[in-house]
């Protein structure tokens, strides 16, 4: 179940997670998403992920870091810490937050919080992907520029370089 929210951030509702990614559905349900952008201290790249192949939404396509749905009664910087503990194994001491944007395309309507933090250690694969590697701001916004990657993590790296992130 997920939350399904109006366009002032209040929660309006619960549905299936189904119903929230349906591009039959006439009216798409928004509801709230994360991004986490992870950086590598020691090399200043990111940790993207190749999304598996038996993903409902996007197989195949790279992601710069880990991202997920907000729970019922979660924050979203609560269920970036969970996506981060979740797809990469990862716990940070904390994260920052960078903007949120709403998002539409086909599938779905959601409003993206981008989160990001830095770490040392190497995240283990998440079972979601096929694979993942360091990769530099540079090579990932080349994949984005090739329609490799999930269209809203074009959104996340503009922000970020908005941000200074990078």
């Amino acid at each position: 179940m997920l939350e399904i929210i109006d366009d002032n951030e209040n929660v309006i509702g619960l549905a299936p997670r189904k119903d929230f990614h349906d591009p039959k559905r006439k009216e798409k349900l928004l509801h709230r998403a994360v991004h986490v952008i992870v950086i590598d201290v020691a090399t200043g790249k990111i940790w993207a992920q190749k999304r598996s192949e038996k993903m409902d939404l996007y197989p195949e396509t790279w992601e710069g870091g880990v991202g997920g749905h907000v729970d019922p009664g979660e924050t979203p910087e609560q269920a970036a810490l969970r996506e981060c503990e979740e797809e990469f194994g990862l716990k940070p001491n904390v994260i920052f937050f960078l903007g949120k944007y709403f998002y539409e395309d086909e599938f779905q309507r959601q409003l993206n919080y981008v989160f990001w933090f830095k770490t040392k250690e190497k995240p283990r694969l998440s079972p979601e992907a096929a694979k993942q590697e360091l990769m530099s701001v540079k090579d990932f916004e080349k994949l984005i520029s090739e329609g490799k990657t999930p269209p809203d993590w074009k959104n996340d790296f503009e922000i970020a370089r908005e941000k200074k992130l990078f």
